[in-house]
């Protein structure tokens, strides 16, 4: 893996979690985040975060990653 992915994909990976904490934090309900607007705003600051990021992946490695991914979660 080429050294200039390796900090923006641990970025990712950190916003995941992040979000991953803030759905365990409001108890996985949906109907409150659709109502709860800074539950909203949380979740996806942390998604826009990973698009930008994710455009600093190169193709290459941005593949890996996504086969690696689907592949985990069989």
């Amino acid at each position: 893996m080429k050294n200039e992915d390796i900090l923006p994909i641990k970025k990712m990976i950190k916003y995941c979690d992040d979000i991953g904490t803030l759905m365990t934090k409001f108890d996985m309900d949906f109907e409150r985040y659709k109502t709860d607007i800074s539950f909203q705003y949380s979740c996806n600051m942390c998604i826009i975060q990973i698009g930008e990021l994710a455009d600093r992946v190169s193709e290459e490695n941005s593949r890996k990653v996504a086969k690696s991914m689907i592949t985990d979660n069989k």
